[in-house]
C-alpha cells in the first residue's frame, strides 16, 4: 500500500501541488515588493496574511487528486474474458459493433479481450472475425485525422487488425441513424438507443437522432456458426472496468442480431463478403 501511495504522489505533485505552489509564492512574493514590502520579515508577513487562503485551496485541491487517482488505481478491474472463452469454440464467425472511443481499445482488458479472440482463431483457421467502428457524430469520426486527438490511435488500432487481416469497417453517424429508425421502438430499448423514461414522447421525438443516450452500450459482438447466430457478447467499457455478458437466449439476442445484419448490409461491397470503399476503416485513414 505505501508503494502504491508513493507512486501516486509522485506523479500527481509535480502539476497539482508544486508547480501552483510555487507559481503562488513567486506571484505573491512580486505582490509584496510592488505593495511596499522591503525587507524578507516583511514579505512573510505579506505572505502569510495574503495568500494563506490560496495555498490552502492548493493543498484541498491536491487531497481531492490524490483521492480521485488513490479511488481509480484500487478500483477492481474486471474483465471476465470466461464468459467469451466459453461461447467461442464452435463459431465459425464473430461480428462485433463498438462504439467504444478509440483510445479506450489500448487499455489492457480490452487488449486481453482482442488477444482472447484472436487466440482461438489461431485454433480454428477459418474462424472469420470482423468490426465495425461506430461514430455518432461527425466531429468523432474527424478526430481519427487529428494528431492531437485520436489520429495516434485510430492508425495503431487500424495497423493491428491489418496485421492479423481482420476487415474494420466503420458506420457514419447519419448512416447509423438511418439503420436505427429502422429498428422497431422494443429493439432500440433493448439496445439501450431508446430509454423507457422517453416512451411517452410524441413520435418524431423518438426517433435516433432526438433521443439521448449512451453510446458505449453500443458494443457488442455476435457469433455465428455458418448463417446461423449462437450467442451475442455484450461489451461494456466504464472506466476501469470491462463487463462482458452472454446472451444465448434467441429472444434476447434478436435486436443484436437484427442491428448486426443491417449493418452487414451497409458496410457490404456487392459481392456480399468484402467491404466496400466508403466503410473501409483502413481506406478511410489513408485519405
Amino acid at each position: 500500500m505505501k508503494r502504491l501511495l508513493w507512486r501516486i504522489f509522485t506523479t500527481t505533485a509535480t502539476w497539482h501541488f508544486y508547480v501552483p505552489l510555487a507559481v503562488t509564492i513567486v506571484l505573491s512574493t512580486v505582490l509584496a515588493i510592488v505593495s511596499g514590502a522591503r525587507t524578507p520579515t516583511a514579505i512573510l508577513e505579506y505572505l502569510l496574511h495574503g495568500p494563506i487562503w490560496e495555498i490552502l485551496a492548493i493543498y484541498l485541491t491536491f487531497a481531492l487528486v490524490f483521492g480521485f487517482e488513490l479511488k481509480k488505481h484500487t478500483e477492481a478491474r474486471i474483465a471476465n474474458m470466461g464468459v467469451l472463452k466459453d461461447s467461442l469454440p464452435g463459431s465459425s464467425s464473430y461480428f462485433a459493433v463498438s462504439a467504444t472511443p478509440l483510445h479506450e481499445w489500448f487499455d489492457p482488458a480490452v487488449q486481453v479481450y482482442l488477444a482472447t479472440i484472436l487466440g482461438y482463431r489461431s485454433t480454428a483457421p477459418n474462424f472469420v472475425h470482423e468490426r465495425v467502428l461506430l461514430f455518432f457524430d461527425e466531429p468523432s469520426l474527424d478526430d481519427v485525422h487529428l494528431s492531437f486527438s485520436e489520429e495516434y490511435f485510430a492508425k495503431c488500432l487500424n495497423a493491428i487488425h491489418r496485421e492479423f487481416s481482420i476487415p474494420l469497417a466503420f458506420l457514419r453517424a447519419s448512416e447509423l441513424f438511418d439503420v436505427l429508425d429502422d429498428l422497431s421502438l422494443e429493439d432500440r430499448d433493448v439496445l439501450g438507443w431508446f430509454p423507457r423514461r422517453h416512451k411517452f414522447r410524441p413520435r418524431w421525438l423518438r426517433r435516433p437522432r432526438y433521443v439521448s443516450a449512451n453510446p458505449r452500450t453500443m458494443a457488442f459482438g455476435v457469433g455465428y456458426v455458418g448463417t446461423q447466430p449462437t450467442f451475442v457478447i455484450l461489451f461494456l467499457k466504464e472506466s476501469e472496468v470491462l463487463r462482458l455478458t452472454s446472451v444465448n437466449d434467441p429472444a434476447r439476442m434478436r435486436p443484436y442480431v437484427e442491428l448486426a445484419t443491417r449493418i452487414r448490409g451497409r458496410i457490404r461491397a456487392k459481392d456480399g463478403v468484402s467491404l466496400n470503399r466508403d466503410h473501409n476503416f483502413n481506406e478511410h485513414m489513408a485519405m
